[in-house]
């Protein structure tokens, strides 16, 4: 059975997508920085980050690359809204540096150098042919040594999976509560639904939704793609994986 997945689906929640991500980032930001400060320093290379959504991750490049073009490719205008408002913060390290292409992959006009790339939280946007097609750009584009950094999110396989608590931040006097559910979607993806809440105290103020298709992919499926496109891989935190050209 399908399910309804919404063209835009962050048009009712881009406000709240980088509040709930916000303890997730803690630990990913630090992960992120060791292995782009071991990437190759070139003026002429440009780091792709591939779904950049609110920018987080331009912002972890900027502080751990302090040169050459950055180039975030994110299709979604409520989340190119976040993104920019971010880059107008820091007009020297990123604003300057950073171009966004209003596009999804297939889309974009990347580069032909990349001195690292970044799919962070994204990859079950992606369909497999999708997928591959990004592992020969990175197998072609990276120079030695370049890291390719990616996010892996569950689920692994295609299920059924309940409404769960995704947690609370606290904004002012009001919290953010985020929860999702998953359902089959087919042979290779499943449906997530996401429920954001604003609460104060007990009362829920506001609720918004989204719907979007996932891809599924566990570690060992992604390593044995990215080890089909002459990359090698190995993992870097709980979920996140480090590819660079063989």
């Amino acid at each position: 059975m399908a399910f309804s997945v919404e063209a835009e689906p962050y048009a009712a929640v881009a406000e709240f997508v980088e509040i709930a991500l916000s303890e997730a980032w803690t630990e990913l930001d630090l992960q992120l920085a060791e292995s782009l400060t071991r990437a190759p320093s070139d003026p002429h290379a440009a780091v792709v980050d591939i779904g950049a959504g609110g920018g987080r991750g331009v912002l972890a490049v900027g502080r751990s690359m302090p040169i050459g073009p950055i180039v975030a490719v994110e299709p979604s205008a409520p989340m190119r809204a976040v993104l920019l408002s971010r880059l107008a913060l820091d007009p020297e390290l990123l604003r300057g540096r950073t171009t966004v292409l209003p596009t999804d992959l297939a889309g974009a006009d990347l580069p032909g150098r990349w001195s690292a790339a970044l799919a962070l939280n994204m990859l079950g946007h992606l369909e497999p042919t999708q997928r591959r097609r990004l592992w020969d750009m990175a197998a072609d584009r990276l120079l030695p040594g370049a890291p390719l950094l990616i996010t892996v999110q569950p689920p692994y396989t295609v299920t059924a999976i309940p409404e769960m608590d995704w947690g609370s931040v606290p904004v002012g006097r009001q919290s953010v509560v985020t929860s999702g559910r998953a359902e089959p979607d087919g042979p290779k993806s499943v449906v997530w639904h996401i429920t954001y809440r604003v609460v104060e105290g007990r009362q829920v103020l506001r609720e918004e939704r989204m719907s979007h298709r996932w891809y599924v992919l566990d570690v060992a499926g992604l390593c044995a793609e990215l080890d089909d496109a002459g990359l090698r891989a190995e993992a870097v935190g709980d979920r996140l994986i480090c590819a660079v050209r063989r």
